[in-house]
């Protein structure tokens, strides 16, 4: 099909497994750049010229996720607020028209034809990101989610569709998001490089459980990062046309039903890996403890200035002998 010579890119669809046969990530997925893309409506020509040569203009809103994260939900949201409320652009255009995705095939061509201000969304890890977005004025929105949910979420939407090798069961599937071997790669590295953005003006930090938690402060938080005033009678809309409920979602979206598939073993395995890949990054997280509770002594860590509401804050862990155990609920 063109493109560099075969040692630069694989595009390989794995043949059914012999009986007892461990099938291997490696298998069903576009890979670039040493991650693993999805087969379907991907290809290395358009994720090349993504991620070098894109340009992103001042006046876009850019939504970046992890596979996942919220990302639908969270275009519902910033249609309607684009909208004031009123459904009938949510009703009448597809959501990937709406806002394209920067490294899929059909995105890439909506969003090169596209005039004016732009909304549009991406899974890229910061380091394959277009580096147009880090000398831009656009507004970025990063979400982050539980990675115990975001697992179990990503089982289930894997097992479902056709686009890549499907896990035989969640103990391999988890087994592959722990070493990283899923698509877009690793939870932990995605979540390390856009959390190198955290301090710049243009760029905002949300969390899936906060937005589930107060969606209404969470949403006032967006309104005001993006210059958008809506009365309100507009934000009941937006908040109304945006619930669980009217998105008909299921209930992969509850936080915490991690519970309901992830075995002790398991949760204590990602926890303690957590603790290894994240401890000197900036994260969200939940507390096993009230957040004005008193802190341990000797302290383990400091505070960053609070963005979100009291039980769900930034925290920062400078000292890795000594990390925060961070107890997702």
């Amino acid at each position: 099909k063109g493109g560099p010579a075969p040692e630069a890119w694989l595009w390989r669809v794995s043949a059914p497994p012999e009986k007892g046969e461990l099938i291997t990530m490696t298998d069903g997925y576009l890979w670039f750049e040493g991650l693993p893309f999805p087969v379907v409506g991907y290809s290395y020509e358009v994720l090349k010229e993504a991620c070098a040569q894109f340009v992103i203009k001042d006046e876009d809103t850019v939504l970046v996720t992890y596979p996942k994260s919220g990302s639908h939900w969270v275009i519902e949201i910033l249609c309607l607020i684009h909208s004031k409320g009123d459904t009938k652009w949510i009703q009448s255009v597809p959501i990937w028209e709406r806002s394209p995705w920067l490294e899929s095939n059909r995105g890439s061509k909506l969003l090169k034809e596209r005039e004016g201000p732009r909304l549009l969304a991406s899974h890229l890890p910061f380091h394959l990101f277009p580096t147009s977005l880090f000398t831009s004025k656009a507004k970025v929105i990063y979400i982050m989610r539980n990675p115990k949910d975001v697992l179990v979420s990503g089982y289930y939407f894997w097992t479902m569709t056709h686009v890549s090798t499907k896990p035989e069961s969640v103990e391999q599937y988890f087994q592959w998001f722990m070493e990283g071997n899923v698509a877009y790669g690793s939870w932990f590295e995605h979540i390390r490089g856009w959390m190198s953005m955290r301090d710049r003006e243009n760029v905002l930090l949300l969390s899936y459980e906060e937005l589930q938690k107060d969606p209404r402060s969470t949403i006032e938080r967006i309104c005001q990062f993006l210059g958008k005033k809506l009365n309100p009678e507009e934000l009941d809309s937006v908040l109304k046309n945006s619930s669980f409920q009217v998105m008909k979602e299921n209930k992969m979206c509850i936080c915490g039903d991690w519970k309901n598939h992830l075995t002790v073993a398991q949760a204590e395995a990602l926890d303690k890996l957590y603790q290894e890949k994240m401890a000197v990054t900036v994260v969200f997280c939940y507390l096993s403890y009230p957040l004005l509770s008193p802190l341990p002594s000797p302290p383990i860590f400091s505070l960053y200035p609070i963005y979100c509401n009291s039980f769900l804050s930034l925290f920062f862990f400078p000292f890795p002998s000594q990390p925060l155990i961070c107890n997702f609920v």
